[in-house]
């Protein structure tokens, strides 16, 4: 097929497709080694991963279908793998024309496509690369051993550059858009399992076709794929709160619980919280996949955790990951809230009745990318403080309703700021924020 050909096809099915625009959560235009960057709104990102077992090697093609915002520039997204390839709306493009390009501490690096692109179309940007571990902080390779093979998308929010870009070309947390997936193992010798909470269509043995839903942001995608000889799987349907619901639990064999244990205790959490907060906005499945020791991740609907987390990653189905933050500025309030009620590490009153020191869990920085490790201890106290001021049952409800109203959605701190008066009524409540979140000192 002729790359002019491709590009029609590509460009045919992107005008298709659809997103939320969350183009006002965008950060500003930006310069950086002299070149004007534009954050985009992505449409669509559609991708094809073969892993090939006697090579011990992983092909990706990948066509990030987008639109300019605002104004004329050079595009932004990031991708944290070696491109070997590119075209841009069908033509050939340079990859040093892709270059990543350091953005200053607290963001890392991102990519600036050195071409101005058409403004109010869609853009084709089409990418092909060979998977290799990426160049993200601490993160980790695919692995491969006697028992076959293991992947893991392995997302973190307390390093730039370790949502989807890990493996995908993607944007900011405020861009929502779908994500297509088709990931094929080649010469495998024995059974492996997809454990996602995409949308899956097994198409063959090992040959699977994966798509999330236009809600996603960089950082909802739950993909692992392991070797079935190291899972204990247990599925199962029942009522939670009048909904019909199906947990799926992956439980890895040396990690210290059983699958019985894992699907009772995760029934309890969306009973609980879906009581407590508000309707589970996941469709009716739940994923969990349950490992030792004590590495944990939230993703929609969907979780990777160690036992002891495993509460606490449920509920980031409604704080995180139903409503989502809407830039990692915002991050610090769904970690904030999950300790403060999930977890039930409520701040002692005489803590929170006087005066602390101010405290900065959102940045100024638009392209912060660093999730603040004093949201889970301060930014709980900063709930505490909420709740002396308005009265905990008084919180609960502003909260849930602050759900109810953005599920689906990003919001940012703002926002919450802003609701959260106007539900209260309290001016009070304006102070809290620019002392304990913005670290102001007047």
């Amino acid at each position: 097929m002729s790359k002019s050909l491709a590009f029609l096809i590509t460009l045919i099915s992107a005008t298709s497709v659809s997103a939320q625009s969350n183009n006002d959560y965008a950060p500003p235009a930006i310069e950086v080694d002299g070149l004007r960057g534009i954050p985009i709104d992505i449409l669509s990102v559609d991708s094809q991963m073969v892993f090939d077992f006697s090579s011990k090697s992983v092909n990706v093609i990948s066509d990030m279908n987008f639109k300019m915002i605002g104004e004329k520039g050079f595009p932004l997204f990031d991708l944290r793998q070696e491109i070997t390839s590119a075209s841009l709306n069908g033509e050939d493009i340079d990859i040093t024309k892709l270059a990543a390009h350091d953005f200053g501490k607290g963001t890392g690096t991102m990519r600036i496509i050195e071409s101005e692109c058409a403004m109010k179309v869609v853009n084709v940007l089409h990418l092909e690369y060979t998977l290799s571990k990426p160049s993200s902080p601490a993160a980790i390779n695919i692995k491969w051993d006697k028992a076959g093979m293991t992947f893991d998308t392995w997302y973190s929010d307390l390093n730039p550059g370790r949502y989807a870009e890990q493996w995908f070309p993607a944007n900011l947390l405020y861009d929502q858009h779908p994500l297509n997936v088709d990931l094929k193992l080649v010469g495998a010798e024995s059974e492996h399992l997809m454990i996602t909470n995409g949308a899956t269509t097994v198409v063959a043995e090992h040959d699977w076709q994966l798509r999330f839903p236009e809600t996603s942001t960089a950082f909802s995608h739950m993909i692992v794929v392991v070797p079935a000889s190291e899972v204990d799987v247990l599925s199962e349907k029942g009522d939670v709160n009048g909904e019909e619901m199906r947990i799926d639990v992956y439980c890895r064999k040396d990690a210290p619980t059983s699958a019985v244990h894992v699907l009772n205790e995760t029934a309890i959490s969306l009973r609980k919280y879906s009581e407590s907060m508000g309707k589970w906005d996941h469709g009716n499945d739940c994923i969990v996949y349950v490992w030792k020791g004590n590495r944990s991740m939230e993703y929609d609907g969907a979780t990777t955790t160690a036992l002891g987390a495993l509460d606490h990653e449920i509920f980031h189905s409604w704080f995180g990951r139903g409503v989502k933050p809407a830039s990692q500025n915002d991050g610090w309030w769904d970690e904030a809230f999950t300790v403060y009620f999930a977890d039930g590490r409520r701040p002692n009153k005489r803590v929170v009745q006087k005066e602390g020191k101010p405290v900065t869990l959102s940045s100024n920085n638009p392209y912060n990318r660093i999730t603040p490790g004093a949201s889970y201890s301060l930014g709980a106290v900063f709930f505490g403080r909420l709740a002396y001021l308005l009265g905990a049952d008084e919180l609960h409800q502003h909260m849930s309703d602050f759900y109810k109203k953005y599920t689906g959605h990003v919001a940012s701190t703002a926002d919450m700021e802003n609701f959260l008066v106007a539900e209260s009524g309290n001016e009070e409540v304006r102070k809290l924020f620019a002392r304990y979140v913005y670290g102001h000192s007047e």
